[in-house]
């Protein structure tokens, strides 16, 4: 409770950003000819980023170690890789 005279401190509105990344499945990012995993159609290049719905519908960041279709994506979560075949 404050005290007439007291100074109050403002409330710090805390900052957030969206980083907007399509939702990709994982069926899609391990079938090598899925368009996600073609440059051309993807933009699939090193360091691209999408967000990977698992099998049990957990979201996970994924990483393009590069451009090519066989080129393996990074989990995020575990750092493991994930090779299209």
């Amino acid at each position: 409770m404050s005290v007439i005279g007291d100074t109050q401190t403002e409330a710090l509105q805390p900052k957030v950003s969206a980083l907007p990344l399509p939702i990709v499945e994982e069926a899609a990012i391990i079938d090598i000819s899925n368009p996600v995993n073609t440059s051309l159609y993807s933009g699939k290049t090193k360091g691209a980023c999408y967000i990977m719905e698992t099998t049990e519908s957990a979201l996970v960041v994924i990483v393009a170690s590069g451009s090519a279709p066989a080129d393996v994506w990074y989990r995020q979560d575990t750092m493991d890789t994930i090779v299209p075949a």
